[in-house]
């Protein structure tokens, strides 16, 4: 029997970041991920590039949250990780209630970062599109991706497997793109 689980924040921050797009403004979803590849539990996010602050900005629209430093301006999620690893952060939106659970949970999936080269109306189902990752030096980015769809395979039902073996097929052939930090915040 085939469980209907809601909307994921892959969907929601698809959503958001076409909205943002009908708006006019520059956006990105990324996937933060984390480093064991026996933790499924990612998450997506967005980034929308705010002129007047001449920058890009991290939204959680899945938690209706976004982070700000000490002096209250909101964070890119290259700051917002630094900042997690430094416990100088805040937090806005629904995970107040539970802000340093939200802190942990992102702190851990901010780890690398996996995005797409074009974003556009439908950005997730264009072919052929170019995948970057933006992870810490020497981390070995195509094993990680392949021991994760392994483990997913593995502890899923039959009727999930499918999308899992397809993505691993599609990992091992997969040119693994990485970009730095400079790259990754280039508009």
């Amino acid at each position: 029997m085939v469980v209907f689980r809601g909307f994921f924040c892959y969907h929601i921050a698809i959503v958001f970041t076409e909205c943002c797009l009908a708006a006019g403004l520059t956006a990105r979803t990324i996937h933060c991920k984390p480093f064991s590849p026996n933790d499924v539990d990612t998450h997506v996010v967005s980034m929308v590039y705010i002129n007047e602050m001449n920058k890009w900005v991290l939204f959680d629209p899945n938690n209706n949250a976004y982070f700000t430093d000490k002096n209250d301006i909101a964070l890119s999620p290259l700051e917002a990780r630094y900042l997690l690893g430094h416990d100088e952060i805040k937090v806005y939106g629904n995970p107040q209630k539970e802000p340093d659970w939200y802190k942990q949970y992102m702190a851990k999936n901010l780890f690398y970062i996996k995005f797409w080269g074009n974003n556009t109306f439908g950005t997730d189902l264009v072919e052929n599109q170019n995948v970057y990752f933006l992870a810490p030096l020497g981390f070995d980015v195509k094993r990680r991706e392949a021991a994760y769809c392994e483990y997913a395979i593995k502890i899923n039902p039959p009727e999930f497997r499918k999308g899992w073996t397809e993505y691993w097929e599609e990992i091992k052939g997969q040119q693994i793109i990485l970009v730095s930090e400079e790259q990754f915040l280039q508009i």
